[in-house]
C-alpha cells in the first residue's frame, strides 16, 4: 500500500479539506469524504490516497455555530422539485455534493461524536446517507430524484431501518430528526406490541417523560381496531400505543439550525432524549 499523502502533495493535486474535520474532501476534481478514523485508514481516489489528516477525534467535532450549509442549498431543492429531471440534475450534480451531499454528511459526522461518550452512541456518516435518486421501479410518480436530503444514526453504523435509529431530513422548509422505529416488519412489530402489553407501566413512563418535554409518538399510522392477538387490551391504558405501526418521535429543525451548524445539537439533544425508547424498542 502506497504511503499516505503528505498534505503539500494533496494540495498540488487540487485537494481541498474540511477545516473542521480534517477530511480530505476533493482531490483531482474528486469529490470525497472518508470516514477513516486513523492515517493508516487509507484510501485510493483519482491516483492520490486519502486520509483523516487529525487522528483526534475531537478534531471531527465542528465548533458550536460552525456554518455547515450556504442559503443556496435550500435554492437548489426548491428548484429541483420544480425541475426533477436528469437533463437539469446533471450538469448540477457538483453543486447537489458541494452544497447538500458534502455538509449533510459531515452533520452526521459532528452528531456521531457528540454521541460518542453517552449511553446513546449511534454513529452515521456518508455510508448512512439515503441516494439522492429514487427507486422508480415499482412507482407510477417516475420523478428521478428526492427532493431531500436524509441519513440514519444507528447503533452499528450501518444503514439498518428495522432497529432503533435516529432519522435525519432536510428539505426546502428546514426538515426534522425522528428517533424511534418506523414501520417495522411483522415479527419485530408483534415484539414491540408484547412487550408494551407485559411491561405497560415501563412503557408509560417513558411516554409521560418524553410529554413532558414536548414530545410524543406520532399516531398518523395506527390501526383502526386492536392488532389480533391484543384483543384483551382494549381498555388498558396502552390500547392506543399497540394499534400503532411506527413507534417514533418527531422534533422539526428550522432552515437557521442547519446554515449556523447548531442542527448537530439539536439532532444530538433529540438523540439522547428519545435514548429510553429506543432502549425499550430494541430490548
Amino acid at each position: 500500500m502506497p504511503a499516505p499523502m503528505a498534505p503539500c502533495d494533496a494540495a498540488s493535486n487540487g485537494a481541498t479539506f474540511c477545516p473542521s474535520s480534517g477530511y480530505l474532501l476533493t482531490c483531482n476534481g474528486q469529490y470525497w469524504l472518508t470516514g477513516a478514523e486513523t492515517c493508516q485508514d487509507q484510501r485510493h481516489v483519482s491516483g492520490a490516497v486519502a486520509f483523516r489528516l487529525a487522528p483526534d477525534h475531537s478534531e471531527a467535532d465542528p465548533p458550536q455555530g460552525d456554518p455547515m450549509f450556504d442559503p443556496a442549498a435550500f435554492t437548489f431543492l426548491t428548484d429541483l422539485a420544480a425541475n426533477n429531471t436528469r437533463d437539469w440534475f446533471t450538469p448540477r450534480k457538483a453543486d447537489y455534493i458541494r452544497l447538500l451531499k458534502a455538509p449533510f454528511a459531515h452533520v452526521l459526522y459532528g452528531v456521531t461524536e457528540r454521541l460518542r461518550d453517552t449511553a446513546l452512541p449511534l454513529s452515521g456518516g456518508d455510508d448512512t446517507m439515503f441516494r439522492i435518486n429514487r427507486d422508480v421501479r415499482f412507482s407510477n410518480d417516475k420523478t428521478p430524484y428526492q427532493t431531500h436530503v436524509s441519513g440514519l444514526l444507528t447503533r452499528d453504523g450501518a444503514k439498518v431501518r428495522d432497529g432503533a435509529i435516529v432519522y435525519v431530513h432536510l428539505d426546502a422548509q428546514g426538515g426534522f430528526c425522528v428517533g424511534g422505529v418506523y414501520m417495522p416488519p411483522p415479527p419485530r412489530l408483534a415484539a414491540i406490541r408484547d412487550r408494551i402489553a407485559r411491561q405497560q407501566d415501563a412503557f408509560l413512563s417513558i411516554t409521560g417523560t418524553l410529554k413532558s418535554k414536548g414530545f410524543s409518538l406520532d399516531k398518523t399510522q395506527s390501526l383502526v381496531r386492536m392488532p389480533k392477538g391484543f384483543e384483551g387490551q382494549a381498555d388498558t391504558p396502552v390500547a392506543d400505543y399497540l394499534r400503532l405501526k411506527s413507534f417514533y418521535t418527531e422534533r422539526a429543525i428550522a432552515p437557521k439550525a442547519w446554515l449556523d451548524g447548531s442542527v448537530m445539537d439539536i439532532v444530538a439533544d433529540h438523540a439522547l432524549t428519545c435514548a429510553p425508547l429506543l432502549a425499550f424498542l430494541d430490548d
